[in-house]
């Protein structure tokens, strides 16, 4: 297929007495099926696939070289409502890859994204040459959208822009290496980001020198209605997810409004993830687990109130990250946040309210038995939107690790969990672990606790591999990073 598509929702007259509306679906067999737009020349705003309505599905499709967007989802006259996007891939676009919603229009959307594939979108700023934004995908007045199992790698701007929109999901899902930050948050109301994993690699093609790393989240408010007063970023809720080697786990940033609106960014809850290692890119020293970014001195509309952080665990190299990297922010807005039940590395002084952290079950000063370990588990209670861990498992009644995962015995995930798993962590006593038949002769990513990085070699058919240590470690295939 080499032309575009497009479906506005106009009647489809079948006799002269009745109407119906037509519904237009895209779905492929498996892989067969695909939309290049490499000889399609069309402006700005279009998509190679543009459609609006309801009961749609767009499945086993591959979308790529879009001369401008990938795949367009709505119009302000008429939504989509009851929409499935499944195994699609969007490889390669000027500009976003998946568009959906328009804040022009009072209706809404219901858009359910699952497995697919976003890669080397919005190319018109390959290089961070152009400073232009596109996203792999963009929700522009988009709401009640679930993203589910879904990879971003390797984008030129923002995997995912939430703008102007709520009742966001974002859950499962694999973000590597992308230009600007993975998940943007801008003017967004009720968002959930659980389960994910965020992996930044040494990139010098994507990271030039100076420029700052892969950053997780970033919550701002930008100025899209200038008739609007007030800009919120509100109920934002980030828990279960693993951060690997990023330059910023979560950002605040104070936007861009005028002196006659007001920025404001609350009740953020930050709950039960897991961060190793961080990033400084190629050269880069801004860098930080957290961190908000302010004027100084603070613009007096622009405010942040009542971000929680709790039961996480923050551990990188001391030696090579000093202390003051890991939190950065005023004394303003340090009285704003709220830490309770997190672990830092034993090199983190208790600072403000950090007293009220458990410093001495610290991820590098583990004991070396496992008996030793169940004793240390954190007596905090299991929040109840956190009932489960990152691999599905019920948390502890009465007490919980830190972290996006709880240990249980016996040790051996796999039998514990879905075979078909992507991702291991544990503790490994005997410095072997069990594999999923799907990662034999693949290589396997071993990550530490404070981001130290090693790769195996599992050329063989053994299901068992030798690890460098006992851990705790995160594993993962090589099949699945960049």
């Amino acid at each position: 297929m080499s032309n575009p598509i497009e479906q506005l929702e106009k009647d489809f007259i079948i006799t002269e007495n009745q109407k119906r509306k037509l519904h237009i679906s895209f779905i492929g067999l498996e892989d067969s099926v695909i939309l290049d737009g490499t000889n399609i020349k069309r402006g700005g705003g279009y998509g190679l696939i543009r459609l609006s309505g309801s009961n749609t599905q767009i499945r086993n499709i591959i979308i790529k070289n879009a001369p401008s967007f990938g795949l367009v989802i709505g119009q302000p006259f008429a939504r989509s409502t009851n929409v499935l996007i499944d195994n699609v891939c969007i490889d390669s676009t000027y500009s976003h890859g998946l568009l959906i919603g328009n804040t022009q229009s009072l209706l809404e959307d219901t858009v359910h994204i699952r497995n697919c594939i976003f890669t080397e979108t919005n190319q018109m700023n390959a290089g961070g040459l152009s400073k232009q934004w596109g996203s792999a995908l963009k929700l522009f007045g988009a709401k009640h959208i679930l993203i589910e199992n879904c990879l971003f790698e390797h984008n030129w701007s923002e995997a995912i822009s939430i703008n102007n929109s709520n009742n966001v999901n974002i859950k499962t899902s694999r973000f590597f290496n992308n230009y600007a930050p993975s998940v943007y948050c801008d003017i967004a109301r009720n968002i959930t980001i659980d389960q994910n994993v965020f992996i930044a690699k040494s990139d010098s093609i994507m990271y030039k020198e100076g420029k700052r790393g892969m950053v997780a989240i970033l919550l701002s408010n930008e100025a899209w209605d200038p008739a609007a007063v007030s800009h919120i970023t509100s109920n934002i809720d980030i828990f279960s997810n693993v951060f690997l080697g990023q330059s910023g786990v979560l950002d605040i940033w104070e936007g861009t409004v005028s002196f006659l609106q007001t920025s404001i960014v609350e009740n953020v809850r930050f709950a039960f993830n897991s961060t190793f290692g961080m990033s400084e890119a190629n050269k880069s020293s801004n860098t930080s687990i957290l961190s908000t970014v302010f004027s100084t001195p603070i613009p007096f509309n622009r405010t942040i109130d009542n971000i929680f952080i709790y039961g996480n665990v923050f551990s990188v190299d001391p030696q090579k990250w000093s202390t003051n990297l890991w939190f950065r922010s005023n004394s303003t807005f340090l009285q704003r946040f709220t830490f309770k039940g997190n672990r830092w590395n034993s090199a983190f002084p208790s600072m403000g309210n950090f007293i009220l952290d458990d410093s001495r079950s610290l991820p590098d000063t583990l004991p070396s038995r496992i008996s030793e370990i169940l004793d240390f588990k954190k007596k905090i209670p299991s929040l109840r939107e956190c009932e489960y861990d990152n691999l599905g498992r019920e948390r502890g009644k009465d007490s919980s690790f830190a972290g996006a995962f709880e240990f249980t015995e016996p040790l051996s995930v796999v039998q514990d969990s879905d075979p078909h798993i992507s991702y291991i962590y544990s503790y490994f006593p005997n410095e072997t672990c069990i594999i999923p038949k799907q990662w034999i002769n693949t290589k396997i990513v071993c990550v530490g606790l404070k981001g130290e990085e090693i790769v195996l070699e599992n050329t063989g058919s053994d299901s068992m591999i030798r690890l460098p240590g006992t851990g705790p470690y995160f594993l993962y295939p090589q099949k699945n990073a960049p």
